[in-house]
């Protein structure tokens, strides 16, 4: 085992290989305007094998309605160039913040703080790294309303000023617990902050099951 360990009263902190961590890749703003299909470039590309996470949160809207997004991750393993949002509402201007984060740490910046490495040499964490905290998960949702094609439901909970949505789990069809059907699901916070879920087709009185959101914030 290579890492840095810490022991205190409460347990043991454990930095590895073994024990990945969610840095920050890139954050910005986003001008959506009234555009259903939007793509984000990176300015640098994500070069981890694994996608990144996108998160996001709602920072002006010019009805106060509502913002609805479903999200891609645009690019290939080794090369992820950035990511597409699907509006679902383009009858109002918005504006959204953004990041994408990785399970790797970014370049080793400067000639001083502490770096770890695995057992081949290779950096697996260094204290320049700017790490994603999770703040909470939300996974019980309250249908609100719905017809022949979309469900809507809420969670109750409030983004706090400084929490982003993890939309890019939203980007393909997901299989309902509930349902025997594929669903497109999308992520929604209302003017006031509140995160929904709305989904295509319907789910009706079944449901929408088991389908976690997490919540998470840069430190």
């Amino acid at each position: 085992m290579f890492g840095f360990r810490a022991r205190n009263d409460n347990g043991v902190i454990q930095v590895s290989a073994d024990r990945p961590y969610l840095s920050l890749h890139e954050k910005g703003t986003v001008n959506i305007g009234t555009a259903y299909n939007t793509l984000i470039n990176f300015s640098t590309p994500c070069t981890t094998v694994q996608p990144p996470l996108i998160f996001f949160r709602s920072a002006w809207t010019s009805q106060g309605e509502g913002l609805t997004l479903k999200c891609g991750v645009v690019g290939s393993p080794g090369n992820w160039t950035g990511f597409r949002l699907i509006n679902a509402n383009t009858t109002q201007l918005s504006i959204s913040d953004w990041f994408a984060a990785v399970w790797s740490p970014l370049q080793a910046a400067g000639p001083f703080g502490m770096r770890v490495r695995d057992a081949s040499g290779t950096v697996c964490f260094h204290s320049s790294s700017q790490l994603i905290k999770f703040s909470r998960f939300i996974t019980t949702w309250t249908y609100l309303s719905g017809n022949s094609n979309i469900s809507t439901y809420t969670s109750g909970q409030t983004l706090a000023s400084d929490e982003y949505a993890l939309v890019s789990q939203c980007h393909s069809h997901s299989i309902s617990t509930r349902a025997s059907t594929n669903m497109h699901i999308g992520v929604t916070v209302t003017a006031a902050g509140v995160i929904g879920l709305v989904t295509n087709p319907s789910t009706g009185s079944l449901g929408l099951g088991y389908f976690p959101v997490l919540l998470a914030k840069i430190s």
